[in-house]
């Protein structure tokens, strides 16, 4: 390797730049368009109407995976994470978001 670079190694004198922040809108359209994300689930899809209450397959789904986070030995973080999961998804979330 060579000597020294061209740069300042941290030794560049700091000087204040003005900046500011400008709250805008871009008007734009929304319209049809290529796909550019899909997630594939395993099993089978059915065709139709869904039967099931949102509400209550949210609290089996949750007590389910309570259930498997008490009897399994996860790390700390992942329970955390599996936990904010179902705040995030809950009836009073879900409500909340399309009420705004």
């Amino acid at each position: 390797m060579g000597g020294p670079g061209h740069g300042a190694g941290g030794q560049a004198p700091i000087k204040e730049t003005p900046t500011q922040f400008q709250p805008t809108k871009t008007q734009m359209k929304l319209d049809k368009g290529d796909i550019i994300g899909a997630v594939r689930v395993w099993g089978q899809q059915i065709k139709g109407e869904t039967t099931a209450r949102f509400e209550q397959t949210y609290i089996e789904s949750r007590q389910s995976a309570e259930d498997t986070l008490t009897r399994e030995n996860i790390p700390l973080e992942y329970r955390i994470l599996v936990r904010k999961y179902f705040d995030a998804i809950g009836p009073a979330t879900m409500a909340k978001k399309n009420a705004e």
